[in-house]
């Protein structure tokens, strides 16, 4: 009587593990600071996707708010972040004329995990030019979600 009921309780939590949603949580992260403006919104959404897809390093977009996004990487509280203004201090890892620039704190260039994340970037910024950019912008400002935009583009363009 105690085995069969064991055996019942054991099948019943083995069923509800296999029904819950699991979520996967492997690899490499960075965070990225997302600024509340649209222009930014878009080339974060751009540089996490192109990331993602041509190296795996998943990229957790992290809001700004009324942060200043340079204090915050410089206090490793986010590897990269999109501003208007590049500052001296840290590296613009996708420097494009007329789009914001994405600075980099040092865990994107300096740990092993992520060695792919700047050439992918450095890419992205060799295919990117400001009317493609331009063009993202008004499409999202039109009422299309960046994600959305972003991955049609990078699809229709072959960059990924």
């Amino acid at each position: 009587m105690a085995v069969s009921a064991l055996k019942t309780v054991f099948c019943l939590a083995l069923m509800t593990l296999l029904v819950l949603p699991t979520q996967a949580c492997f690899g490499p992260k960075l965070y990225l600071g997302l600024p509340a403006t649209t222009r930014g919104a878009v080339l974060a959404e751009l540089a996490a996707l192109y990331v993602k897809e041509k190296t795996g390093v998943e990229s957790i977009l992290v809001p700004l708010e009324d942060h200043d996004p340079v204090a915050e990487v410089l206090a490793g509280r986010l590897d990269l972040v999109v501003v208007t203004v590049a500052d001296q201090r840290l590296p613009d890892l996708l420097a494009v004329a007329d789009v914001p620039a994405l600075l980099s704190g040092p865990r994107p260039l300096e740990e092993l995990q992520f060695t792919t994340v700047g050439p992918a970037l450095h890419k992205l910024a060799g295919l990117l030019d400001v009317t493609t950019f331009a063009a993202l912008v008004d499409d999202v400002e039109a009422g299309e979600p960046p994600k959305a935009r972003v991955r049609r583009l990078l699809m229709e363009r072959g960059w990924i």
